[in-house]
């Protein structure tokens, strides 16, 4: 199968939004956890939450360049056999490995990305208190799983409300599971 631009898009939006949606989640975990445990330093929620964006980060970039380049040797590797010719320096190859780069770039920092904007009002921490850097981080947190349900929405062209709703909806079922756990 040949990735073509309108199929490299639909890759790039598809990872995009599960990894944002993954970081989301993750960060909200960090955050409730967080305030539930009655952590008052906004550098420990800093601390931990990019802790994490840097590990979903590192292992969207590592495994979907390996996971993007492996696909696509074995997709030469078959038409070679079948051409009876080396394909490797091929301009079609050079794509590939381009490609494969920035869907790995796209995987890695797309929860970077959101878990970064999740977490600035823990910078603020100082001038707005650290109980107000939990509700706006909650509230951001909110905001941003609509957007990504609305943007599939969108995609699918049926409600962006709708899908925004059930993205919330997501964070609020991960939310009740913490608060559950927190209370066993």
């Amino acid at each position: 199968m040949r990735l073509t631009e309108k199929g490299f898009y639909q890759f790039a939006r598809r990872y995009f939004v599960k990894n944002g949606f993954d970081g989301a989640l993750t960060i909200l975990g960090i955050v409730l956890g967080s305030m539930i445990s009655g952590v008052a330093t906004p550098k420990t929620v800093l601390l931990v939450g990019f802790s994490a964006c840097i590990g979903m980060g590192v292992s969207g970039l590592w495994g979907t360049f390996l996971t993007e380049q492996a696909e696509r040797t074995r997709k030469r590797h078959e038409l070679e056999r079948m051409m009876l010719i080396s394909l490797a320096h091929t301009s079609r190859t050079k794509a590939h490995r381009k490609q494969a780069i920035m869907l790995a770039a796209i995987d890695g920092l797309s929860p970077f990305l959101t878990a970064t904007v999740m977490l600035m009002p823990f910078f603020f921490a100082g001038q707005i208190g650290m109980q107000n850097a939990y509700y706006a981080s909650l509230s951001i947190t909110a905001t941003i799983l609509f957007g990504l349900g609305a943007f599939l929405g969108h995609i699918s062209k049926t409600s962006a409300v709708r899908m925004g709703a059930i993205m919330m909806f997501a964070g609020v079922v991960a939310a009740a599971i913490n608060l559950v756990l927190a209370f066993v």
